[in-house]
């Protein structure tokens, strides 16, 4: 491919994550995700600092009206929610891709970057579509979870030039430099792209970055590339990464072809300096993206004995797995404001716990909930079911997990093959991936998947629809115990900071409480906070704890 930059013009480079959960709402849907993906950032931080290129980041999923996180019952996104996602792809002088191209057209980039996963792969290519029609000389790149797994294939889209796999920041540098300077790309690693004949090439792999204290921190490049950036709530850049590359291999999963599987650390200073920068912007808690937070003992008691000391005020939170779920780690991990963990169940039998290779067992995913519970940290557990072996006693066996297992929050998905992971292969073999097969009809909440022989489509497809009905009720039921829990911990803290009398009183009112909740239930004892809370300070007597006020208490759940 021969491209030349006019070197008189400016250089405009333009990143966006093309819509996906807005697709799923309609005017009276909440269904937008404001917050800033990491990829985007720090690419955008990246080029910005060692570049001259003007350079826009764009978040297809935004609508500031709405709440920060998509939030709609699972039986809804699968049900009318799917019909409005597929309508939109359908469609397309949809509104949303009307406010895409305005975007395109608004910035006038000569280069088009795309984050893409395998949930918005078609939306990005529709996006590109777009970005070729205003201006057929733009360059058009895209990268991500989708194109690295799908390499070269992602170039059978006729709208895209250049496909990105791997890390992007020193990919994106070098394409940059090559398009500016008419150097082949052929002589660019990680890449796939057209030549000038119209070939596909591929070129050979890029090494994975080694020093990964260097990559600068995307949240202080947002407020001059991030588009509408004033009208993001401080949690769309909460977000960060403290490890890149998970060293299991689970068979589903496709991390490793963006990551390897070779962890590389940032150093605790490092981490903190951006915790300490996000909390200067006013930002009291941060969600670790890593695939597994701390992996090594180790690192896990340097970085959390880094942030307890220089963070006091911040809390945080990210994702364990069961082998990585110990008294030690979260001692020290509580110690330092970590108030909620997810962790990955995915089947409640053992034997497909192996078959996937997950490295624990039933009861191992038991007593880490019982740790999580005993640290008072928040729990979450991803569930996953309709792996390629799954029968109807497995599946059961997962149901029953999910009702038993003493979690905050229940993460479900159906089992959705990844292209070119293990288990799409395995998948192929077993005549489950269609001929036409097409990303866009299948997620981890799709109706339409169904990827296991030993179960008839129709019946898994039932088992499905209920499986995700039950998650939305179990979550419901668990979001009641979760602010029942809150509350309790709130007068057994008035125990500690009362004087005598009042503690005393309070101890009692904690035992109404609790009575209160095994007779009437959850929905009744809601209602009848105690009136304590609101009239601590008033000094008459409050023994009757039968007062009518009704107190939400906090959730992580979004």
């Amino acid at each position: 491919m021969g491209y030349t930059m006019k070197k008189s013009s400016e250089k405009r480079l333009q990143l966006m994550f093309p819509p996906f959960y807005r697709l799923y709402g309609n005017d009276e849907d909440d269904a937008s995700h404001n917050v800033y993906p990491l990829g985007i950032g720090y690419l955008a931080a990246t080029v910005r600092k060692h570049t001259d290129w003007k350079v826009q980041a764009v978040v297809g999923d935004a609508r500031f009206e709405q709440s920060v996180y998509f939030n709609m019952p699972l039986i809804r996104m699968a049900g009318s929610g799917f019909d409005n996602y597929l309508a939109c792809l359908r469609t397309p002088d949809a509104p949303i891709w009307q406010e895409m191209e305005q975007h395109i057209a608004d910035f006038a980039p000569d280069v088009l970057g795309l984050s893409a996963t395998s949930q918005n792969w078609k939306a990005a290519t529709m996006v590109a579509a777009i970005a070729k029609r205003l201006n057929p000389e733009v360059v058009v790149i895209t990268g991500g979870p989708h194109s690295s797994m799908a390499g070269e294939k992602v170039l059978e889209c006729p709208d895209i030039d250049i496909n990105v796999v791997g890390e992007g920041e020193e990919t994106m540098l070098d394409i940059l430099s090559a398009l500016e300077t008419g150097r082949d790309l052929s002589t660019v690693d990680g890449i796939s792209y057209r030549d000038s004949e119209g070939k596909i090439k591929k070129n050979k792999p890029r090494a994975f970055v080694g020093e990964v204290d260097d990559i600068p921190f995307p949240a202080e490049a947002a407020p001059y590339v991030l588009k509408d950036y004033d009208k993001f709530p401080l949690e769309a850049f909460r977000s960060m990464f403290s490890i890149r590359a998970c060293p299991y291999n689970c068979q589903f999963c496709g991390s490793r072809t963006i990551w390897g599987r070779t962890s590389r650390f940032r150093s605790p200073e490092n981490v903190v300096a951006e915790m300490k920068f996000l909390e200067g912007m006013g930002i009291k808690h941060v969600h670790f993206e890593d695939d597994l937070f701390g992996i090594k003992p180790k690192y896990i008691q340097d970085l959390c004995g880094l942030i307890e000391k220089e963070l006091p005020d911040m809390t945080w939170s990210g994702e364990l797995t069961v082998t990585t779920i110990s008294d030690q780690n979260l001692a020290a991990m509580k110690a330092s404001g970590c108030i909620a963990i997810s962790y990955g169940v995915e089947s409640g039998n053992n034997e497909m716990l192996k078959i996937i290779r997950k490295t624990q067992d039933v009861d191992g995913i038991r007593r880490s909930a019982e740790l999580l519970r005993k640290h008072d940290i928040r729990s979450s557990a991803f569930f996953m079911i309709g792996f390629p072996e799954e029968t109807e006693e497995t599946l059961n066996d997962t149901i029953e997990l999910m009702k038993d297992l003493d979690v905050d929050n229940i993460v479900f998905s159906i089992f959705t093959p990844y292209p070119d992971t293990e288990m799409f292969h395995i998948c192929e073999k077993k005549g489950l991936i269609p001929d036409d097969y097409d990303i866009s009809l299948y997620n981890h909440q799709s109706l339409e998947n169904c990827f296991t022989d030993k179960i008839p489509p129709a019946r898994f497809r039932q088992i499905a629809t209920e499986s995700l009905e039950l998650v939305d009720k179990l979550n419901q039921e668990k979001m009641k115990v979760f602010a029942e829990r809150e509350k309790l911990k709130a007068l057994d803290g008035m125990t500690k900071d009362e004087g005598q009398g009042r503690a005393a009183h309070a101890k009692e009112l904690i035992g109404a409480f609790a009575r209160s909740m095994k007779k009437d239930g959850l929905s009744e004892t809601t209602r009848k906070v105690v009136k304590y809370i609101k009239h601590r300070d008033v000094q008459e007597d409050t023994s009757d704890p039968e007062v009518v006020t009704n107190v939400t208490g906090p959730t992580y759940y979004q």
